[in-house]
């Protein structure tokens, strides 16, 4: 999911708030996950990707694709799918964890935030 997230937002240009960027995700997963070949950045001889099997990737897509049109067709349906968690309240004003390089890819830590 992390691989994919990040391929998602790689190039993003949209919305700041976090529905957007969610549903980015959620459409890129569904409209990739069958053909992305997604590399371990940590060992290039594992290929993640690989870790499901077709009919798992399917269902994954399928899934996904009828949660945006339930989401799309009932606003209620979003929290019902991503509800709040009580313990981690949403903080708008919080900077990013990670500094984003020239090439859209996080490089290093946001340091202003760590002691």
């Amino acid at each position: 999911i992390e691989l994919m997230t990040i391929k998602a937002l790689q190039n993003y240009n949209g919305d700041s708030d976090a529905w957007s960027k969610l549903k980015t995700v959620l459409e890129f997963i569904r409209d990739n996950i069958k053909t992305i070949t997604l590399v371990d950045p940590g060992n290039t001889n594992n290929i993640v990707s690989d870790s499901l099997e077709d009919f798992q990737k399917t269902g994954i897509s399928d899934t996904i694709k009828w949660m945006l049109e339930t989401i799309q067709s009932d606003e209620n349906a979003l929290e019902r799918y991503f509800p709040a968690n009580p313990d981690y309240p949403c903080e708008t004003d919080k900077r990013a964890a990670y500094v984003l390089g020239a090439s859209g890819k996080p490089d290093q830590l946001n340091n202003e935030d760590f002691g």
